[in-house]
């Protein structure tokens, strides 16, 4: 104890030798250990750990603490590290390594022909056209969306049987992406309702007299273009102004009136001559219908 300039009384503490602090000895390639020296239950629990690689009950963690409150034993490390080279990873706790919603029943898949596979390729293109947005890359589906979109409807589906069940890696390989980017652009499809797919599996017999189920892949389907998120269809053109290019010339009723005469129907040769006339302001057309009724009778 001693007293500062301001007269109050400072507490003087002496710093510990290297061997209390863990720090270094002074001597070349000497260390000691923090944990070793001021907590030796510390370590004591380390080398347990690292024997046995698993954290058990009966290892009290530093504090009286436990490490499992149920009192089962807790998984190995070994499960949240990844498998080293050359080694095989953990055992797995699942009945067959498959996805959770596989099917083992076959699937049946509804023939597309290849004009509509092609409308539908259409339709597709134009889907993300008016998805785009300005200053980026693409619409909905995007260049990888479209595509996946290809070689799905043009390269591996069997437009004969609607079969299509590629896998990722040949979809990526014939799209020109990398797997994730193909996985991604199907996900995005999926979303889009316009692709639906449905995972499978298949019993394959064991030496032992039972069997496993193994992942095939995946069984897939376009949908109607009537079921996608967000497209409808274009409105139809308007018919052009009358007088402009593409109008449809008007009728000439004589000309068609003189047709139906030598067809052998005469009363429809007046009929047509008299709307003509009634309706349409067609002076001639009208005194021919006149001149046809005396002739046929007044019926006509």
């Amino acid at each position: 104890m001693f007293r500062n300039r301001h007269g109050a009384e400072t507490l003087t503490i002496k710093a510990k030798p290297p061997e209390a602090g863990g720090l270094h000895t002074g001597e070349p390639g000497k260390f000691k250990s923090v944990a070793g020296l001021n907590f030796p239950y510390i370590a004591e629990f380390c080398k347990q750990i690292l024997a046995t690689g698993k954290v058990c009950l009966n290892l009290p963690l530093p504090g009286g603490l436990r490490c499992n409150l149920k009192g089962s034993p807790m998984r190995s490390i070994a499960y949240a590290l990844p498998a080293l080279p050359g080694f095989a990873g953990p055992k797995t706790y699942a009945a067959w390594p498959v996805w959770r919603d596989s099917t083992t029943a076959e699937v049946k898949f509804q023939k597309l022909s290849k004009s509509e596979a092609a409308r539908r390729w259409h339709k597709a293109r134009r889907f993300d056209r008016m998805t785009h947005v300005r200053g980026k890359h693409g619409g909905a589906l995007g260049r990888t969306g479209l595509a996946v979109l290809y070689v799905l409807l043009f390269d591996f589906l069997d437009h004969a049987t609607g079969r299509l069940e590629p896998s990722y890696d040949a979809i990526a390989a014939k799209a020109g992406v990398c797997r994730r980017a193909a996985a991604d652009a199907l996900r995005r499809l999926r979303d889009l309702g316009m692709l639906h797919w449905q995972r499978r599996a298949r019993p394959e017999p064991e030496a032992g007299g039972g069997f496993r189920l193994v992942q095939e892949t995946n069984a897939y389907a376009s949908l109607s273009p009537s079921q996608w998120r967000g497209y409808y269809e274009a409105p139809p053109a308007p018919p052009p102004e009358p007088g402009t290019w593409g109008d449809h010339p008007p009728l000439d009723i004589i000309a068609a009136a003189a047709a139906e005469s030598r067809a052998g129907a005469p009363l429809s040769a007046i009929g047509l001559l008299s709307t003509a006339g009634e309706y349409g302001g067609d002076g001639l057309a009208g005194a021919l219908a006149n001149l046809g009724r005396v002739v046929f009778g007044s019926n006509a």
